[in-house]
């Protein structure tokens, strides 16, 4: 599948190339910088084929985010263990933390919308723990939103 993407990819026609990947984790996305779309969904469930169909006709915004980091190449993945007994040295540098000062295709997190969304602070948030806070800290963010073509945009915050 991956080849037949790629080579997908090289053909140059009138219609724009949208690829939709169904995959149960992290997939290498070097061709995806040829089509004109990409939407990945992950193990969805029962009404995945009717969630899809209103993502791609504008009836819903998409507004997932990737639960994985994507790498950027074959050799960035750790392949998997075929032997009965598996030895994994990368400890906790695997997933996201081991691509940290490292590109990514995609990183965690990522992900797009029909709607724009704009994040400022309300409040500048304090370089440290304020005293006598007892390790909390409450952080206040101002969002807007400006509709694309799907109405009811919807946006997880990441701070």
């Amino acid at each position: 599948q991956h080849d037949f993407l790629t080579q997908l990819g090289l053909l140059r026609t009138s219609k724009p190339l949208v690829v939709v990947a169904l995959a149960p984790g992290a997939v290498l996305t070097d061709w995806a910088t040829r089509a004109d779309a990409v939407l990945l969904q992950f193990l969805a469930g029962q009404e995945s084929g009717e969630a899809l169909a209103d993502v791609l006709t504008g009836a819903a915004s998409p507004s997932g985010r990737l639960p994985v980091t994507l790498p950027l190449a074959e050799a960035d993945t750790i392949p998997p263990c075929t032997e009965s007994v598996c030895r994994y040295a990368e400890g906790l540098a695997a997933g996201w933390r081991g691509r940290v000062g490292r590109p990514v295709a995609f990183p965690f997190g990522h992900g797009l919308s029909y709607t724009s969304f704009g994040y400022e602070w309300a409040e500048e948030p304090p370089a440290a723990f304020p005293p006598g806070a007892g390790g909390r800290l409450e952080l206040a963010v101002r969002v807007s939103a400006e509709e694309g073509p799907a109405s009811g945009g919807r946006e997880g915050v990441q701070l």
